[in-house]
């Protein structure tokens, strides 16, 4: 898989987003709120899937929005290997691009819709948080 950043709700911080990973040549594709309904491996090109109203539940075995709007902006880094991931953060703090749900695609999380992805992000953010 080719190297590149699927980025969600980051709209408002596409220059920066540019700034950052542009010069070290990363490829960032922004992700339309009409695409969260795919998975997150069909977004990055690794799998197809697509919305299955029956299927669609967090990992609590609540529903999920599929549409819905993250509270925050994600990347998804997909294709990264190497030191490639430790040049993207050391980017991303050298010009002040601060996400904290960040995710590297993984075959356990491939088959996930963004809103699944950023739910689990978000209890491992607070877990983390909590313990500091």
């Amino acid at each position: 898989m080719k190297e590149h950043i699927l980025a969600f709700g980051c709209e408002g911080i596409a220059p920066l987003l540019t700034q950052t990973f542009a010069p070290r040549k990363m490829a960032v594709k922004a992700v339309l709120l009409a695409d969260y309904a795919q998975t997150v491996g069909a977004l990055a090109g690794a799998a197809h899937g697509f919305y299955d109203p029956a299927r669609v539940v967090a990992h609590d075995g609540l529903p999920v929005d599929v549409y819905a709007v993250l509270a925050e902006p994600m990347l998804v880094f997909c294709g990264f290997y190497g030191d490639r991931m430790n040049h993207a953060l050391n980017a991303m703090r050298r010009t002040g691009l601060r996400i904290p749900y960040k995710a590297m695609l993984t075959a356990a999380n491939r088959g996930w819709r963004p809103a699944e992805l950023f739910a689990e992000l978000q209890k491992e953010h607070a877990a983390m948080t909590a313990k500091r």
